[in-house]
């Protein structure tokens, strides 16, 4: 299982390198858009969605909605950070043994994943257009980042173990395993701004920014993960999917993505007061 894990980790790793700085434009915002939609395809699973038209059509909805929202990047990131506020109170919720304010609807996941998607892609692309506007790899480094939240969240939870985050929603994740995620990544992000970024002439201010923003992307990814796992029990599915041997579905793999990167670009580079 963990050689499986680190095996698929790697070329993961090494696939999303050459996507970064080997793709064209064109060709990057068609390869995460399939990549997206597979996701995607998983979560109508989790809504559920049975008949495969519906999910179908959910997924077209969702890709020309995340195309044409662009344009908006910034209140995109404003609604779909309301909507992870409103997804953190209810896991609270779901863990305390009550209802996770009407996310146990389908209509209200179906909502839910056209916006969490949108924004993640807009996100993505974002970043990757100002990586080459500013020669600074900050889409790699958010990536690396919270890669380094779930492998440090992985090896502490099963080294020290301890009390359980949420067994409601998740019965393996440990507070041991959150504060060790927490450490790798925050270890990750001051690496990043601190010896590669700093190289590149980014200020203090920019500095201490980006840090914050990395380490509140953090704590959403963490619920982004429970999020799921919630999602999940209400339809008693172990994995959204099995394409990623170690990992499960890919869904799975980018559930702390979906909150965590748009955080990261709504409150690391959006400014809203001129």
């Amino acid at each position: 299982m963990l050689k499986n894990r680190i095996i698929t980790g790697a070329v993961l790793f090494l696939l999303v390198l050459a996507a970064v700085f080997l793709l064209p434009p064109r060709w990057f915002q068609l390869v995460v858009g399939l990549i997206f939609l597979f996701a995607c395809w998983e979560w109508t699973a989790l809504v559920p969605l049975k008949h495969p038209a519906t999910r179908v059509v959910y997924l077209m909805v969702t890709a020309v909605f995340s195309v044409f929202t662009f344009g908006w990047l910034p209140l995109m990131l404003v609604i779909a950070a309301v909507f992870w506020l409103w997804a953190l109170a209810g896991v609270i919720l779901f863990a305390c043994g009550k209802k996770p304010l009407g996310l146990e609807q389908p209509i209200a996941k179906m909502i839910f994943g056209l916006i969490a998607f949108a924004a993640l892609y807009d996100s993505v692309l974002m970043l990757r257009a100002l990586d080459h506007l500013t020669q600074i790899p900050w889409l790699i480094m958010i990536l690396v980042v919270i890669s380094m939240s779930d492998i440090g969240a992985y090896f502490a939870g099963r080294f020290w173990g301890g009390k359980l985050l949420a067994p409601r929603a998740s019965p393996k994740k440990t507070w041991a395993g959150f504060y060790g995620g927490l450490v790798a990544s925050m270890l990750a992000s001051f690496i990043f701004t601190g010896v590669f970024l700093h190289l590149l002439m980014i200020d203090n201010q920019q500095f201490w920014r980006i840090n914050i923003s990395v380490l509140i992307a953090v704590l959403f990814g963490v619920f982004g993960d429970l999020f799921e796992s919630m999602l999940k029990r209400q339809v008693d599915l172990k994995d959204s999917g099995s394409i990623l041997p170690g990992h499960g579905g890919l869904l799975d793999r980018i559930d702390s993505l979906l909150p965590s990167l748009p955080i990261f670009v709504l409150i690391g580079f959006m400014n809203f007061f001129g």
